[in-house]
């Protein structure tokens, strides 16, 4: 879990923290249609944070088991999130917009699947394993955030931390795919 933990929460902060000034000084967007571009992302992440769910309560219904259910919900939300990847050849411009937008989409949709999953491991200790799964996220993110701060001033360039934090939930993916136990309750 603390793969997961880690890949998710590294690619949403570096989106949450780094995308404005991505976005302005990374681009030469002005400061106000940055802002948009950032309010659209965030509707984005609603709509997919709770697209998730209704998607994988849909699939329970339909008789899914909650592994395949959460795999297929999460696997989604990693491929649009991976969207991201493409920012490194994506010039100021409606592309570039989309890519993020798509990447609000799956990034925030990524959580309930995680939240869900960390309550599989125990029901007397949820608070202590949610507490040091969120610690361990803070704490690389926070590594995350002075490394890459290091890197874009010594390149000036902010497009291979966003391209590296979009991929990094297809790890999370993998981990939830090839080594979570799984579930053979229906995903209600």
């Amino acid at each position: 879990l603390v793969i997961i933990v880690v890949s998710i929460n590294l690619c949403w902060h570096q989106f949450r923290v780094w995308m404005q000034l991505f976005l302005e000084k990374g681009r030469s967007y002005a400061r106000n249609d940055a802002l948009d571009i950032a309010t659209w992302f965030n509707v984005a992440t609603d709509i997919g944070c709770l697209t998730t769910g209704f998607a994988t309560a849909a699939l329970g219904r339909r008789g899914w088991t909650a592994h395949r259910a959460r795999c297929l919900a999460f696997g989604i939300c990693a491929l649009l999130t991976a969207a991201g990847a493409m920012i490194p050849w994506l010039p100021k411009g409606r592309g570039l917009e989309l890519a993020i937008v798509t990447v609000g989409l799956g990034v925030l949709g990524l959580f309930p699947i995680h939240y869900s999953l960390s309550q599989e491991l125990s029901r007397t200790h949820q608070g202590r394993i949610s507490g040091t799964l969120g610690t361990l996220a803070w704490v690389s993110s926070s590594i995350w955030h002075w490394q890459f701060g290091s890197w874009v001033d010594r390149t000036k360039s902010y497009d291979l931390g966003m391209m590296v934090a979009s991929l990094l939930p297809l790890i999370a993916l993998a981990a939830i795919v090839c080594l979570w136990p799984r579930s053979e309750i229906a995903a209600k």
